[in-house]
């Protein structure tokens, strides 16, 4: 259409110079504001048709190929049968790359959508090509109703738009597994024929084709397999040994895939944009560029072969990890598994968690979730009430008490747990919002040990029942509170300057109140196990703590924060860590901010910062600078102590060692600094200090 008809058509009125002469007369600093295009509107607006804004113009600058499957196939430039063994090979893998990059959080229409075959896998006549894409489809829609499902991913973690694309909904998944079965035995069959049958060197790569297509197949199968799961919570407790076997089978079927894949033609790079697309035949990158929403153009970093078998080799090996947590009983276990695993980067495997530890069910979730917190505060500090032994008479009106209680305490487990399903940022920051429901369920825990304290002594019991649900919500709010803190220093948060407040408040606040904890609930076990006994039996030998290796590791870590907070402190007034101006800073503002969060615990009350700075202050004109470093020197030196005895503290013991031998050197007052290098990359919060 010409220029002079378009001005016809639309009747467009050129208003250019109108403007211009309409904004000569606004005075400097004005702007004309239109009520419902604020700031937000104009930050978030696209100008549309700009290539660097507009991600729609990719389209205009990359001319697709292939508009279609169906074009590309009567214009004999795909395929539907007579692959060679090259491009299936080649098909497979970069399927594979694409399949990880979607799951590493690009979109499906820039990933797996890029294959043509996998728009209308029924057009295929090969067998081979056919069940793999249809199974592909299926793996990929159930990945994604797996991470829905679990509702603990961010936009940065995943995107979970289908783009309408139809994922094979109408063959059942026993019809795919059986067909799958049927494309390995007889990938398996022509491998063994073709080996037998081939004695020349120069078709041993034929053979050796053969048998990589057999082991993608082998493969796939057992990964749609381990997909199929509609429960993964009783799939994973019933079906445990198969699951194990399946994982087994694609671990190993990795390694003959990687070994195998430079066997496959080499894809041609095309530049879309800033990505790069690895491209074979079925493969179009800017096929999809009309679905993609007018947004920034988005970069994405298609996987190389090497990083996806990686990747996938991390998520099989993962997922066996997961198959133990049916055995785990107690939501303490459960939580402190969960959180050594939600620094794995795949939203998936963090979404199967969730949904292997609760049903899907709302109902369900929730009575998983009372019994897991039940039998958490059974092992920690077995409350009489809850002793089949307790001869309270009124004890169906107790127990529906503490089951009151815990029906009360569930939705926020679940929230809590729930948390541990995102990135390590996005739980710092939700895990704050948790604090006040738990501040609250302290001071029912204590009313709850009160009324059923108050009940043993009408009745005139020997038995003890006071501190044993608020002693175990303490120790749990108390990790919380660490967890939360800890989680700064991973995700780097606090600056040098003040990570002595940070130091103190763990060592004097937070330790001190969990070892204290930890000693009255031992206290505690031991005089109900003598009450508990017969009035003619014989008292038991004094026994070991129960909880002595956890003491003496919060020990070690009581005497680390002890140590860094004296060497931070020390390093302050000596000007090798530098702090912002007085004019420009205020340290009150900051520690509030770090610590505001702990505000809704009454138990321990939030250390005010007059507080901290009193103490603070006293320990810095009582002792000269050499008698601070002597006493960093010391609690390094007894935390070393302990960790060597702990083989799984070897990072722990090798970093107090280390500062140690600093602190020693610095105490002695024979070397004058000039800097200090601080090293986070052993531990995220404790550094190693080096000179």
């Amino acid at each position: 259409m010409s220029k002079t008809e378009a001005s016809s058509l639309y009747n467009w009125k050129d208003v250019t110079s109108e403007f211009k002469n309409a904004c000569i007369e606004l005075n400097i600093g004005e702007l004309v504001k239109e009520p419902s295009f604020g700031l937000f509107e104009a930050m978030s607006a696209i100008e549309m048709m700009d290539p660097k804004m507009d991600a729609g113009m990719t389209q205009n600058q990359t001319q697709s190929k292939i508009k279609s499957i169906k074009e590309g196939i009567e214009n004999k430039l795909l395929k539907t049968d007579d692959f060679s063994f090259e491009e299936k090979l080649t098909i497979v893998d970069t399927t594979l790359r694409n399949l990880v990059t979607w799951l590493d959080g690009s979109s499906l229409a820039q990933t797996l959508f890029t294959n043509l075959y996998l728009h209308e896998p029924e057009i295929l006549d090969d067998t081979y090509m056919k069940n793999f894409c249809i199974a592909v489809l299926k793996i990929v829609d159930r990945m994604r109703n797996k991470i829905n499902a679990s509702g603990t991913f961010e936009e940065e973690d995943f995107q979970p738009l289908s783009y309408n694309f139809k994922f094979a909904e109408e063959i059942s998944d026993n019809t795919v597994l059986s067909n799958l079965k049927s494309a390995e035995d007889s990938s398996a069959k022509i491998y063994r024929h073709m080996k037998s049958e081939v004695k020349n060197e120069e078709k041993k790569n034929e053979v050796d084709m053969t048998y990589g297509l057999w082991q993608r197949m082998r493969f796939i199968r057992s990964f749609f397999y381990l997909m199929s799961f509609n429960d993964e919570h009783k799939a994973f407790t019933n079906n445990s040994e198969e699951i194990t076997k399946h994982i087994n089978i694609c671990l190993e079927s990795l390694v003959k895939v990687k070994e195998t894949h430079q066997l496959g033609t080499k894809p041609e790079m095309v530049k879309v944009g800033k990505t790069i697309y690895p491209v074979v035949m079925g493969f179009e990158p800017t096929i999809n560029q009309r679905l993609l929403p007018p947004t920034f153009p988005r970069f994405i970093q298609i996987h190389s072969f090497e990083a996806a078998c990686e990747y996938l080799h991390e998520l099989f090996s993962k997922m066996s990890d997961l198959v133990k947590v049916p055995k785990m009983k107690t939501f303490d276990e459960i939580y402190n598994f969960g959180l050594q695993f939600s620094e794995i980067q795949s939203v998936f495997l963090r979404s199967l968690f969730q949904l292997i530890v609760l049903p899907r069910s709302m109902i369900e979730k929730g009575m998983a979730m009372k019994t897991l917190i039940l039998n958490s505060v059974t092992k920690f500090v077995s409350p009489p009430i809850l002793n089949p032994k307790c001869p309270i008479n009124n004890k169906e009106a107790c127990l529906q008490l503490v089951d009151s209680f815990l029906i009360k305490c569930t939705p926020a487990f679940v929230t809590l747990f729930q948390i541990l399903g995102h990135n390590k940022a996005r739980q710092r920051e939700k895990i704050a919002h948790v604090f006040e429901e738990f501040g609250q369920f302290q001071d029912e825990a204590d009313n709850l040990d009160s009324i059923l304290h108050s009940y043993f002594v009408q009745q005139k019991l020997s038995l003890v029942h006071y501190g044993c649900f608020g002693s175990w919500m303490l120790n749990h709010n108390l990790s919380l509170m660490s967890q939360f803190i800890l989680s700064g220093f991973e995700l780097e948060l606090f600056a040098k300057y003040e990570c002595h407040y940070i130091y103190w408040y763990l060592c004097e606040i937070i330790l001190n109140w969990q070892m204290s904890t930890l000693n009255r609930v031992d206290n505690f076990l031991m005089t109900n196990e003598i009450n508990f006994l017969p009035k003619n039996a014989k008292k038991p030998k004094k026994r070991k703590s129960i909880f002595e290796k956890e003491s003496l590791l919060k020990t070690a870590e009581r005497h680390m924060f002890s140590a860094f907070y004296q060497a931070f402190r020390a390093f302050l007034i000596e000007g090798l860590i530098k702090s912002p101006k007085s004019d420009f800073d205020c340290e009150e503002f900051r520690y509030n901010h770090r610590l505001g969060p702990f505000q809704f615990f009454n138990t321990p009350a939030v250390c005010l910062y007059n507080q901290f700075k009193d103490k603070d202050e006293y320990f810095i004109k009582a002792y000269e600078l050499n008698k601070i470093y002597g006493f960093a020197r010391d609690h390094f030196d007894m935390a070393r102590g302990i960790y060597e005895k702990h083989s799984e503290c070897a990072n722990q013991a090798k970093i107090a060692k280390n500062n140690f031998v600093v602190m020693r050197l610095l105490s002695s007052g024979l070397k004058k600094l000039q800097k200090i290098e601080l090293d986070f990359s052993e531990l995220a919060y404790f550094p190693m200090i080096r000179l």
